[in-house]
């Protein structure tokens, strides 16, 4: 079994009574600390105003900081955009902004799908976790190969944690990281160039690519549902798990 498939293992096995009291702590304290410096970015960064200005145009199930509502998607891009700009989100001593896409992404999809706030705190803890650990994993400065790897790395535990707030299966769980990262990169040059205001709104990119696990989940696979027996054929059952797999079944 590959590393990838045994973390993904472990993460869809996780329930809210397996967080320690320390876990569901921090988790809250750092989902208060987030809200909090985007709230302040959303009127102190200038750069942030393209992203608001997008989602604003819409409405949807997601709430926008400061007022509005929109699709998950543009509600993570927008809300995301905020939660570096400012440079005060918390930050881990490997070298990693864990929740600056983490939580924008998983409030935008919680509110979507109607989510406990007991599997919202797992899902962020789960993700802020994978992302400190991928960091302290690194054998080297990636920007030395070019690349600017904290807000790549928070954007696989972004992915991580919107695809446990699903509960997709294992395999489902690879797919939606796999699809997130393929998404969103970022070069070293971002964070060195004057001419580039991507450094302050880099994580907006990163929470709306987290959030793809929804999208494979609702596509016409969705159909069958959990099914128990892989992989899918023409004899397996329908259950659809949304409306638009209602849909697909129906016609």
């Amino acid at each position: 079994m590959s590393l990838e498939a045994r973390i993904a293992g472990r993460l869809a096995g996780l329930t809210p009574a397996d967080l320690p009291e320390e876990a569901v702590l921090a988790a809250k304290v750092s989902l208060i600390d987030a809200l909090a410096v985007s709230a302040a970015a959303r009127a102190l960064e200038p750069a942030c105003a393209p992203f608001l200005s997008l989602a604003a145009g819409t409405t949807g199930p997601s709430s926008l900081i400061g007022g509005g509502s929109a699709p998950p998607g543009l509600a993570a891009l927008a809300n995301g955009a905020l939660a570096h700009a400012l440079d005060f989100e918390d930050t881990h001593d490997a070298g990693v902004h864990p929740n600056a896409a983490l939580v924008p992404a998983v409030l935008a999809l919680a509110e979507a799908e109607g989510c406990a706030d007991a599997e919202v705190l797992l899902a962020l803890a789960a993700g802020c976790d994978l992302s400190i650990r991928l960091t302290l994993a690194l054998a080297a400065d990636p920007g030395a190969r070019g690349w600017y790897h904290p807000p790549m790395v928070a954007g696989i535990g972004a992915a991580f944690g919107c695809a446990r707030l699903l509960n997709l299966p294992p395999e489902g769980i690879v797919d939606a990281v796999s699809l997130a990262a393929a998404q969103f990169s970022l070069t070293d040059e971002l964070k060195r160039s004057p001419d580039s205001h991507l450094r302050a709104t880099r994580d907006g990119l990163a929470a709306r690519a987290a959030g793809v696990g929804r999208i494979v989940f609702s596509s016409s696979a969705a159909i069958y549902g959990m099914p128990e027996v892989m992989p899918i054929t023409e004899e397996t059952p329908a259950a659809p798990l949304n409306p638009y797999a209602e849909s697909k079944a129906f016609g």
